[in-house]
Formats: C-alpha cells, sequence, structure tokens
C-alpha cells in the first residue's frame, strides 16, 4: 500500500514559503534562525518582515535563487535567508550578490552611510558547497566573513554569510544538537509519517505544523 505523505518536503519553494514566509508562523522563523545562527539573548531576532516581490533579483539567471525572507534582529542587522536546492553555476556569487544587494537597498535618497546595518545571508543548501573530500574541514553549518589574510584579524563586519549544507548531517535519526534537529527537519519532513521524540522543539514544531 502506497503511504501518503504527511509533511510537505521543507526544501521545495511552496513548503519553504508557507513556512518561513508566513506571518502564521513566525515562532519556526524566529526559532529557525536564532538557533541556526547561534545568537544569545543581547542579539535574538525579534521581528520579520518578508521580502517585497518587487525586491526579488531581476536578473533571470537569479530565478532558482531567490531570498525567501528578510529579517531584522534587536540591534538592526538584517539577515536574508535563501533555500538552495541545485548547485548551479556560480552559486557563490548569486549569494554575495543577494546580500550585497540587501546591504545597499537599505539607503534611500538623503540618508547617510551611517544609517547602514550589517547584512547576514544565510543559505540552505542540499549539496555540499565544500565538498567533504577537498574540504574536510569545513562544517555542516559554517559562517564566513572578511579577515586580514596576515594577521587573522577579523574585521569589516558589514557583510557574513552562513551554510548549512544539509548532506553533511551526521546526526542520525536521533538529533540532539539544535542545528542537527533542524538539519534533519529539513532532510527528512517530507518522508516523516509521524513527529519523532527529537524534533519536539517548538519551532521545528511550528514548522512541522505549517508543513502538515
Amino acid at each position: 500500500m502506497r503511504r501518503t505523505p504527511v509533511f510537505g518536503d521543507p526544501k521545495t519553494d511552496f513548503v519553504f514559503q508557507r513556512i518561513f514566509g508566513s506571518d502564521d508562523h513566525k515562532t519556526a522563523l524566529l526559532g529557525f534562525l536564532n538557533d541556526i545562527l547561534q545568537l544569545d539573548d543581547a542579539h535574538r531576532i525579534t521581528s520579520v518582515m518578508l521580502l517585497p516581490p518587487e525586491q526579488r533579483p531581476k536578473v533571470s539567471e537569479l530565478k532558482y535563487s531567490i531570498v525567501d525572507v528578510k529579517c531584522v534582529d534587536a540591534r538592526g542587522t538584517t539577515y536574508v535567508v535563501e533555500m538552495q536546492v541545485f548547485n548551479v553555476e556560480a552559486f557563490e556569487k548569486r549569494v554575495v550578490y543577494n546580500v550585497a544587494k540587501a546591504y545597499t537597498n537599505q539607503l534611500d535618497a538623503g540618508q547617510a552611510y551611517p544609517d547602514l546595518n550589517d547584512v547576514i545571508g544565510m543559505s540552505i543548501c542540499d549539496f555540499e558547497l565544500w565538498p567533504r573530500k577537498e574540504s574536510p574541514q569545513v562544517p555542516m553549518l559554517s559562517r564566513w566573513r572578511m579577515q586580514e589574510q596576515r594577521s587573522g584579524v577579523v574585521g569589516l563586519p558589514e557583510l557574513q554569510f552562513v551554510f548549512l549544507e544539509l548532506p553533511k548531517y551526521q546526526g542520525g535519526d536521533e538529533p540532539e544538537a539544535v542545528v542537527d534537529k533542524w538539519a534533519y527537519f529539513f532532510r527528512e519532513a517530507g518522508n516523516l509519517m509521524a513527529i519523532p521524540d527529537a524534533l519536539r522543539h517548538p519551532p521545528v514544531l511550528d514548522a512541522l505544523e505549517a508543513a502538515r
């Protein structure tokens, strides 16, 4: 007898938008970002702004790399988030483009550079952007920012990048860490027939309810 799916696959655009691009499930979106970005209380994201259609990339090659949500935290830092299923050509450049676009779009006519806030781009990848055979030191969840090459001093924090590479998940069927719970959710939600105890984390439960 063929099984009927209980939850939609969050890796698909429709389901991802239903979960993280809806005002009805802000608990899922805020919990997801705070968990993945490992933000402390002083830096937790407290408000969410969805990306208006007119701000989506107008370049035809970017149609598979659309920013799904834009979030602003307590200090004004902007977060742009996307789900990427295929490792398409020049993906990294497109990520940088999206983040830089969000950064420059902050200024309206008459505003000054001090009004600019940091932007962090986050990409959930259903592929290995840095393959383990070639770059074994890059973990499933990686965070990138600029640094001075000789001294290693980190600076120019205005643009940062976070990647969650789902194929690198190694948490098994009972993930314990919150990052593993989210990675497992993205990988397996479409195959679940019931909610496992390991995913009874409030934001994940809200995400599953939206995907049901």
